[in-house]
């Protein structure tokens, strides 16, 4: 009782603080919670049963790596923000940075179709375990069912309704934090808190298997292409809180599962483990994260289809209507559904984010090199080239967990 009274009152007073017009009206607020909430919205519920599939009582370690690869990256974009978009806009790029800049624009185009196709595999899975099954192909099933209504509706009229989820997601996420936070201490001072057992010492496998989780902290580069909404300082500013916030929540959220990880994960349908695991916090919180699921996969979907068909249309030259944008996403996406299985998904939308970030982490690198105005460019030429190569390790190796 004690459990479900926390998580349902940190969860409205979050979700009520974050529809307060003072903070609903914050231009920092606005310009950070996009980004923040598609990194969170990019795999929070999925990540602590992979990695305790994957890696164990290493999670910890597993997912501060990630956050940190994907801020080491994030970096570099915000490089891009402040040096690459002025030259853009003047056409004093430098000609090899400028061709990684259009080549990294061709896969991104790509990366959504990937990722929407991700987001809605998830969807599936998750609508079934609200109803208490596991079945990849009725998954498979509704998750083309909801592709095609996306490519129908949203070329049509759109999704503008909802952005107002935005705060009640945070809001659940916070309520779940709690929720684990009060459970871990109830285990300490009964004397019955304890790690998981450690079983097999994680290897190079297990490394390529935490490679291809990238896409769960993905989301940050949507501040690049907010330009038109805010400034580049504070696309910059709240790109880096976005990165940081969400950071700290997933360290945290994986910290205080590892006492939850003492419960066996059941033989199918690991990916939407998370929502049996919880009853085990809280009674209230599977349907909870049910509809959190549910919510933040398809805004997560649509977010990505929206941005995949306007970029499609941008690069055509208006060749290819964003209408015809959606039902070109809705194509790919169908095909990679009907020949995946969910891990499968999840490495093809990390290995498609991160052939863009390569390629931005090479246009940074290439535009530091031969700006002398800029201050000590050697060493970010360095940086951004370490960050270069962790993108093209997560190509190159990234495998599926349990793969």
């Amino acid at each position: 009782m004690t459990a479900n009274l926390i998580v349902i009152v940190v969860t409205l007073l979050v979700t009520m603080l974050l529809f307060s017009k003072p903070v609903e009206k914050s231009g920092w607020w606005a310009a950070t919670v996009i980004p923040l909430a598609s990194i969170i919205g990019s795999g929070f519920l999925v990540i602590a049963p992979i990695l305790q599939m994957s890696v164990g009582s290493l999670a910890v370690a597993a997912m501060g790596a990630l956050v940190a690869a994907a801020y080491m990256i994030g970096g570099a974009i915000r490089f891009n923000i402040e040096r690459v978009e002025p030259k853009l806009a003047a056409g004093t790029l430098h000609t090899a940075a400028w061709g990684a800049e259009k080549l990294s624009e061709w896969a991104l185009a790509f990366a959504y179709v990937v990722s929407v196709t991700y987001y809605l595999t998830l969807f599936g899975d998750f609508f079934l375990r609200g109803m208490g099954k596991v079945d990849p192909l009725l998954a498979k099933t509704i998750t083309t069912a909801v592709i095609l209504f996306i490519a129908f509706y949203g070329g049509h009229r759109g999704f503008g309704f909802l952005s107002k989820f935005e705060a009640l997601k945070l809001g659940i996420i916070a309520g779940l934090l709690a929720g684990l936070a009060y459970g871990n201490w109830q285990a300490f001072t009964q004397g019955v808190w304890h790690l998981p057992p450690e079983g097999q010492t994680p290897g190079w496998h297990e490394a390529r298997m935490v490679l291809g989780m990238l896409i769960v902290v993905q989301g940050f580069e949507t501040s690049r292409y907010l330009g038109e909404k805010f400034s580049p300082q504070l696309r910059i500013r709240t790109m880096r809180y976005a990165q940081l916030i969400s950071g700290v929540i997933y360290v945290l959220y994986i910290a205080l599962m590892l006492y939850y990880f003492n419960i066996p994960l059941p033989s199918t349908g690991q990916d939407t483990a998370i929502i049996s695991l919880s009853k085990h916090v809280a009674t209230v919180l599977p349907v909870m994260l049910l509809a959190l699921a549910l919510i933040a996969q398809f805004d997560a979907a649509v977010a990505d289809a929206q941005g995949g068909s306007g970029l499609i249309a941008e690069l055509s030259k208006k060749r290819v209507s964003e209408s015809l944008g959606y039902w070109l996403i809705a194509l790919g996406g169908v095909a990679i559904v009907w020949t995946s299985n969910v891990f499968e998904v999840i490495v093809y939308a990390s290995k498609a984010f991160a052939v863009y970030y390569f390629l931005q982490t090479v246009v940074a690198a290439i535009t530091a090199i031969t700006s002398p105005e800029i201050p000590g460019r050697f060493l970010r030429f360095f940086w951004f080239t370490l960050a270069a190569s962790v993108a093209l390790s997560v190509v190159v190796f990234g495998i599926p967990a349990g793969g």
